[in-house]
């Protein structure tokens, strides 16, 4: 078994080297919220940034010292300073591992990561590299990538070798930004961004995005793509500055939430030990129908909320993304709400979570 296979960290690696957050539903030690942190009560949602890595853990459990880690480290920062991409080196790396990918951990709001990482990240360029960053036994190489695409999409339907030539020809008649929206306009099958001359999307970079939004990583600003094939037929793709479609048209992984959260003598970190779960219950069915019958929320977390600041806040969560490490199960399914909608009463580890999407 060889150096790198016996174990570069690829699986897990973003519980246990990223999440800054994964002990909020049991502790608050270093948090205002059981429910969520960190907390973004801002009026906008804060700022995303975008990483790729390369790491390799060591110890007894990975077969390899410290002192190997940081010798085959050694020899990709080598790699690197002669001028090999740090995209391709990770290609290389996974390839050799027999893992495929290309290190993209994807988007993660401010405050998520672990401090090592946030804090190059919220000072870099995009492509710069970090130096070596030593997290939870493993060592890391981490790159600041572009965390949105923009494109224009023509696409024809069926997956036979007459649909991708014709694909061919009208790729090769595109003289300019114009002509790409004329065809577009004119070819594509997929009628409601032909109707906007082929604008289709201002992607957000994902750990394993889809085929298309990969393709639109891949491309430069202005670069038409090959012919795409999917189980639906042959698409092109045109890459754009993302300021030039439409804000619609932007991937949104953002939620804003408020939560009511309702303790009990059972509970871990009970706010309330002496009321018992029946009683929590009731409290949480009353709470509940208030709500659905069309309540506000803010008077109603402001009086019954176990949740540290709860009150203070009126229930606010803030904002939250979709894509947040670790993300408890009530607000990841608070996702499925429509805004103005409350979820049923969820119960966990610490008590029972009334959740209301507010955008």
């Amino acid at each position: 078994m060889t150096i790198l296979s016996r174990s570069i960290v690829w699986s897990g690696l973003l519980s246990l080297t990223l999440v800054a957050n994964g002990a909020a539903m049991v502790s608050v030690a270093d948090s205002e919220s059981l429910l969520m942190r960190p907390l973004h009560l801002e009026e906008e949602p804060p700022p995303l940034r975008s990483l790729r890595a390369l790491s390799l853990g060591f110890g007894e459990p990975q077969g390899r010292t410290r002192e190997e880690a940081e010798e085959q480290m050694g020899v990709w920062l080598e790699a690197l300073q002669r001028g090999t991409s740090f995209r391709d080196q990770v290609l290389q790396v996974r390839a050799a591992a027999g893992v495929s990918g290309d290190g993209v951990l994807g988007t993660f709001p401010v405050g998520v990561l672990v401090p090592e990482f946030g804090a190059f990240l919220e000072e870099a360029e995009v492509e710069e590299v970090s130096g070596v960053i030593e997290v939870y036994g493993a060592l890391h190489l981490i790159q600041r990538v572009e965390t949105h695409a923009a494109v224009r999409h023509l696409f024809l339907e069926g997956r036979d070798a007459s649909v991708r030539e014709r694909l061919l020809q009208l790729r090769a008649q595109v003289t300019g930004e114009a002509s790409f929206r004329e065809l577009a306009r004119e070819h594509s099958a997929e009628r409601p961004s032909a109707e906007r001359g082929g604008d289709y999307a201002v992607f957000e970079r994902g750990p394993r995005d889809s085929q298309l939004k990969r393709a639109a990583f891949e491309l430069k600003v202005g670069e038409i793509s090959d012919p795409i094939e999917t189980p639906l037929g042959w698409h092109l793709l045109q890459r754009v500055k993302p300021e030039e479609l439409s804000q619609d048209l932007v991937e949104d992984n953002w939620g804003r939430f408020r939560a009511v959260l309702i303790t009990h003598s059972g509970s871990p970190l009970a706010a309330n030990p002496e009321r018992s779960l029946a009683e929590a219950l009731e409290l949480v069915h009353e709470i509940h129908s208030r709500l659905t019958a069309g309540e506000p929320f803010e008077p109603i977390a402001r009086f019954s909320n176990d949740d540290p600041g709860g009150k203070e806040r009126s229930g606010d969560l803030g904002w939250v993304h979709r894509r947040t490490p670790g993300l408890p199960s009530h607000l990841s399914k608070a996702f499925l709400l429509d805004p103005g909608e409350v979820g049923v009463p969820t119960e966990n580890e610490i008590g029972w979570v009334i959740v209301q999407r507010e955008r």
